[in-house]
């Protein structure tokens, strides 16, 4: 297969890619389920933040990196060879979240098929990447730099984040996937039948249009509490279901420019008075520590018990739940099913 791959700098050790691919086993098992599509037109080019990358025929074998983009793959019938293994939320220790597990099994493929690599300290595992003798990497929603884009474009032909670490919406690395693996239509039409399956839980569950803020709060430091921001793809999912960012983070966003999470004082929690709900991560207990606190318990959201409390593992090593508000092909439908009750009961105490 013929890649061209460019960048602003391509500087990468070749004697250190050649120790990589020298790990690569003989055999892997196809990316794609027997009887599957034969993909789009190609060769097909992926604009990313480091540049282009262009396949010239469709991969045969596609390894995933980072959080979330196997399910972006998994969702179009293509399985992976290697994918991160599950470091949050995988409250069953296996490795998969239980909506990628479902997926792969779905087409008629076992966790043995496919090697899980270790970036639980979100570092690209290269070794682990290069034993699956890929034909090309996937990882629209990534934080890489441009060296580990470098060293894994030697590897295979790579597309990392598509604009900003972090920063890829659910709809751009769907796209992304399908222009990949040459399966625009399939993605096109998955994209629609998420929407609509979003737009159905917004118009029942009265949340719609209700301000909200996505938190992240620490028991042991009350002096303030954190926010993403408006860039975050936590937040703009949200926003798909409806909810609006008030003025109040979407200042606090603008002071922070480039970030995804910044905090707010507590003696400035009058700020957030524009805030109808609030989600995010705590613990069974973080509404009545809110509550309880002295200045926490003035926003109005607490006052009136809006908050939904999505559990990020203070209590226990991690939740699903937790884990699935990053928003990805297959995650979503978890979301509407599971997260979205809560949704509306906080909007319902809304004053």
């Amino acid at each position: 297969m013929k890649i061209r791959s460019t960048t602003a700098a391509i500087a990468a050790s070749a004697a250190s890619i050649l120790l990589l691919a020298g790990c690569a086993s003989g055999s892997t098992p196809s990316s794609y389920q027997a009887g599957g599509s034969a993909g789009g037109a190609f060769p097909v080019t992926v604009t990313h933040e480091f540049g282009e990358t262009t396949v010239d025929a469709q991969p045969a074998k596609v390894a995933a990196t980072a959080f979330g983009n196997a399910d972006f793959l998994l969702s179009l019938g293509v399985a992976p060879v290697g994918m991160p293994a599950a470091s949050w939320g995988d409250e069953d220790g296996d490795g998969y979240l239980p909506w990628t597990l479902e997926a792969l099994e779905g087409l008629g493929k076992t966790p043995s098929d496919v090697k899980l690599f270790d970036e639980a300290s979100n570092a690209a595992d290269f070794e682990g990447i290069a034993d699956t003798a890929p034909d090309a990497i996937f990882g629209a929603y990534a934080g890489l730099t441009e060296e580990d884009y470098t060293t894994l474009s030697e590897i295979a032909p790579t597309v990392p984040q598509l604009e900003t670490a972090w920063f890829t919406p659910w709809r751009e690395s769907l796209a992304a996937a399908g222009k990949l693996t040459g399966k625009e239509t399939e993605a096109a039409s998955l994209q629609a039948d998420l929407e609509k399956q979003i737009a159905d839980a917004t118009a029942a569950g009265g949340w719609e249009g209700k301000t909200f803020a996505f938190y992240s709060y620490d028991p042991s430091d009350t002096s303030s509490i954190g926010f993403y921001t408006d860039l975050d793809t936590r937040v703009r999912f949200l926003t798909d279901l409806g909810l609006v960012i008030p003025d109040s983070i979407k200042e606090a966003s603008a002071a922070a420019p480039g970030a995804f999470y910044t905090t707010i004082s507590a003696e400035n929690a009058d700020k957030l008075d524009d805030v109808d709900i609030i989600i995010g991560y705590g613990a069974s207990d973080t509404l009545q520590q809110l509550q309880a606190d002295p200045l926490l318990s003035k926003i109005r959201a607490v006052e009136n018990g809006a908050v939904v409390t999505l559990d990020s593992g203070i209590e226990s090593k991690g939740s699903t739940i937790a884990a699935s508000i990053t928003p990805t092909s297959l995650s979503i439908p978890y979301v509407l099913k599971n997260v979205s009750p809560r949704i509306a009961e906080a909007a319902a105490k809304v004053k």
